[in-house]
């Protein structure tokens, strides 16, 4: 992730700064979270193995809270 983000700085030409970085580092792990949780839901739908759910707070503590709560909302990913 941390490679995604220095990536995009280089692609759009930016200074790779102590807050741009958190900033990056945030989203990258929040759409990886969201993704993470899409994913769960579906391989739950057809039955398959799933993540675990220890990788699904990992995740959310690494900086991907906000991923975590929409995927939650998104998918109705154990939200009873």
């Amino acid at each position: 992730t941390l490679a995604q983000v220095l990536l995009g700085f280089w692609l759009l030409g930016l200074t790779p700064t102590g807050p741009r970085l958190l900033f990056g580092w945030l989203v990258a792990v929040s759409v990886t979270t969201f993704g993470y949780y899409g994913y769960d839901k579906r391989r739950a739908r057809i039955g398959s193995g799933r993540v675990p759910e220890l990788v699904l707070h990992l995740l959310a503590l690494a900086g991907g809270s906000l991923g975590a709560y929409l995927g939650m909302r998104a998918f109705r990913h154990k939200t009873l």
